[in-house]
């Protein structure tokens, strides 16, 4: 399995989660995106000698990715300066699992600047890997997300519930974060120098200016007829069937967030979209009609690394009953709901995105994500075969081996107690 983690510094909560009572003042749930990342850097200013510990803590990463049958994963949005920090961290302790880092875009001075240092550095090659790190491409981030109202669309939010800070709000659509001109100068410069880029699209405006840029960069680029790799709109949460059809021409992977079909479903047809729009959200029904390949991916720290949850979500598309005060991730849907039915796709379907089509996603397919001699026997082993079981018992499967390139890096306790 390949994991697809993001990690964009945008603040996310769903206003339908329970407060805990003020007079307790203690957390009731996962700490999420902004806040966890904040601790961190907190940790890191107030306690250098964490960076001394950060291979150990990345080899408990791993480890941790391992256990959710995960070979290969990314660091989503790795601001130029973390880079040189990772490779050291991997020179100490190999990494156990692939790696691939993806520079966060925040202008393009400082990018140019960040690809020439760390080619200097000779830690900027994005097709090979070093102790099983290696950076891939550009990540760029043009709108925000849609429980927190920040993602950017088309058409108004359906009901504004108040988590901007807005005089009117009637017309609101959201956060556009990047200019057009920008955005078309940073994927032209992709597609001159060969360099995989990524965007986080949210929602369908958003998608629009992407695919824009991507068409005029084809077209104006002297190299783009040679370019290698695809371009990737990760979550692509609220689009149009026009787009996914676009997406298809283009040449560009959508990486879906099923999980917000489950956590935040209602809210989308609560209060952001409606319900008529909340049911194409996470579209992967218009990808397999249009015989577009898609991933599925988990988004930490936003929620945990748990690819079966993904595929289950996708596959099952039933949402979280709030109402029933149930702790999320419980296997019981009795009061949920299937939102948009037609989205839904199989278990196979949701296998092939996390394997095959993720592998094609990072231009990894000759090596990665199907079985074949010659591939590199990234392996994980399942307690019952998902295909066979019952579709909504799906995220109850169990990991019991992981193996890269052959080696065993992840045995289940239940295997080494001899239970299985």
């Amino acid at each position: 399995m390949m994991g697809i983690t993001t990690n964009n510094d945008i603040l996310l909560y769903s206003n339908n989660f329970p407060v805990p009572p003020k007079d307790l003042g203690t957390p009731n749930g996962i700490l999420l995106e902004s806040g966890v990342i904040n601790v961190a850097a907190a940790m890191m200013k107030d306690n250098p000698a964490v960076l001394a510990k950060l291979p150990d803590l990345l080899a408990q990463t791993q480890q941790e990715l391992a256990a959710q049958g995960i070979t290969t994963t990314q660091e989503g949005a790795a601001p130029g300066e973390e880079v040189p920090a990772l490779f050291a961290a991997s020179l100490a302790r190999r990494f156990s699992i692939d790696v691939v880092v993806y520079l966060l875009f925040q202008n393009m001075e400082k990018l140019k600047v960040d690809i020439d240092l760390l080619r200097l550095a000779g830690q900027f090659n994005p097709s090979t890997y070093a102790n099983r790190l290696r950076v891939g491409g550009i990540k760029l981030v043009l709108d925000g997300t849609p429980p927190a109202e920040t993602a950017w669309l088309t058409s108004p939010y359906y009901k504004y519930v108040g988590l901007q800070n807005l005089t009117n709000t009637n017309d609101y659509i959201g956060v556009q974060d990047q200019t057009n001109s920008v955005v078309n100068a940073a994927v032209k410069y992709a597609y001159d120098h060969n360099i995989q880029v990524m965007a986080h699209v949210n929602g369908d405006a958003a998608l629009w200016q992407y695919l824009h840029a991507i068409g005029e960069a084809k077209k104006q680029s002297a190299n783009a007829s040679r370019a290698t790799f695809h371009p990737v709109a990760i979550h692509s949460q609220i689009t149009q069937r026009d787009q996914i059809r676009l997406m298809h021409t283009l040449g560009v992977v959508p990486s879906f967030f099923p999980d917000h079909v489950y956590y935040f479903g209602e809210q989308y047809a609560s209060t952001v979209l409606g319900t008529k729009r909340a049911e194409s959200i996470c579209a992967t029904g218009w990808a397999k009609e249009a015989s577009l390949q898609f991933t599925l991916h988990n988004d930490t720290p936003m929620m945990p690394n748990n690819l079966l949850m993904a595929m289950w979500a996708a596959v099952n598309r039933v949402t979280y009953d709030y109402s029933a005060g149930r702790t999320p991730g419980s296997t019981t849907t009795t009061n949920g709901y299937v939102l948009g039915p037609d989205q839904r796709i199989t278990v196979l379907d949701a296998l092939k995105a996390i394997t095959v089509n993720a592998a094609r996603q990072y231009s990894e397919d000759s090596l990665k994500g199907t079985l074949a001699v010659g591939k590199l026997a990234d392996l994980v082993v399942l307690d019952q075969d998902p295909t066979a079981t019952p579709a909504i018992d799906l995220r109850n499967r169990v990991v019991l081996r992981t193996f890269k390139e052959g080696v065993g890096i992840y045995t289940n306790a239940s295997v080494t107690a001899g239970n299985r």
